[in-house]
């Protein structure tokens, strides 16, 4: 056996063709490449914490041109994106003498988009590709996304491919319309209905009084001078921070309640994200969607978080995008489809429309 020495730019390219993405003309720090990166290392180490995944992949990726200071946050940000996407299930642990979360395999399915063209969810054990040489040899990714395009061999292959059909209704679990009073009424009900929470060390708030269109920069750790809810999280000895529903005095938290309280294979992050999207609306600068029109589609640029329902609904409709100009992502949609969109999401998450003045072709 010959062992050879490759240079850094080789074992990306090593990377690229074990990942099967040779060939799509991107690098291996691109969106699609991290996103492939954990869904292979998930592959392998499920159930493990969300903390293991990032690690691995790190861990291959340090020391290969284009990696840096940002990367590990970028596959943070990219495996709640998975998860919220089905790909992987985050769920509480099986082994009853551990605790906290884990990351689980998402079942190998598809959701048939009204085009005719299919997404593909899910991860197979083991390394394995999700679909057989002539259908993986078809997909297109765009960010996190996996799709087949339609066409006249699509619906003979996807059909004997082994995957199971979700239909999108089953596939986004979005939860019932709430106005902004009722849904943090319910929160903040269950919160001073807790207990004490005792001390809790390193935890970090989401500032409600910073720019909603810098999600990174609303983190912070609490100061003396906060009082009041915040949404929150904490530090667990074993696996990812927890989310959860912050009362805050003098600096200090002095009850909670985890998150999610709506059923345990709710994604913390979903209640998280929609009751933040509620603060922001209740004080009066609620969370901002930016619209690009152009002759045949509309960009739709983001600027916080969705929620996993939220997003899977537009990825059935439209198509994700790299990062735009100051965006956290971004989505391409028909002309068709934007106005219901549009509506969905100022009556689940209350958000405002920010038009841009300029028309362009998205």
């Amino acid at each position: 056996m010959v062992v050879a020495r490759l240079t850094p730019d080789q074992a990306a390219q090593a990377a690229l063709r074990a990942l099967g993405l040779s060939d799509a003309g991107i690098d291996i720090f691109s969106t699609e490449s991290l996103a492939a990166s954990l869904r292979r290392a998930a592959s392998f180490l499920c159930p493990v914490t969300p903390g293991r995944i990032v690690r691995s992949v790190v861990e291959v990726l340090e020391g290969l041109p284009g990696y840096s200071e940002e990367t590990k946050g970028q596959l943070e940000t990219l495996l709640d994106t998975l998860v919220g996407y089905g790909d992987l299930l985050e769920l509480p642990a099986e082994d009853l003498e551990s605790s906290g979360l884990r990351i689980y395999l998402g079942p190998p399915s598809f959701v048939r988009r009204d085009s005719g063209s299919c997404l593909l969810v899910g991860v197979r054990p083991d390394g394995a590709q999700l679909v057989g040489d002539e259908l993986a040899a078809l997909i297109d990714y765009e960010g996190h996304v996996r799709m087949l395009s339609s066409s006249e061999a699509l619906e003979e292959a996807i059909t004997s491919s082994g995957l199971t059909e979700l239909s999108p209704e089953q596939w986004q679990h979005a939860p019932r319309p709430a106005s902004v009073t009722e849904l943090l009424d319910e929160y903040n009900t269950r919160l001073r209905a807790a207990g004490p929470s005792g001390e809790i060390e390193e935890p970090r708030i989401l500032d409600p009084t910073q720019s909603v269109t810098y999600y990174r920069g609303r983190w912070r750790s609490p100061k003396p001078s906060d009082e009041g809810t915040f949404v929150a999280r904490r530090p667990q000895a074993f696996g990812a921070d927890l989310w959860c529903f912050a009362q805050v005095a003098a600096g200090s938290i002095t009850q909670l309640i985890d998150l999610p309280v709506f059923g345990p294979l709710v994604p913390g992050a979903d209640e998280a994200w929609r009751l933040q999207a509620a603060i922001d609306a209740a004080s009066g600068r609620p969370q901002q969607v930016r619209v690009l029109s152009g002759s045949s589609a509309t960009r739709l640029d983001f600027f916080s978080p969705l929620p996993s329902w939220a997003q899977r609904r537009l990825d059935v409709v439209g198509t994700p995008l790299l990062r735009q100009r100051g965006s956290l992502f971004s989505y391409r949609l028909p002309n068709t489809e934007v106005e219901e969109e549009l509506r969905s999401l100022a009556e689940m998450l209350w958000m405002s429309t920010n038009d841009h003045p300029e028309r362009t072709e998205p």
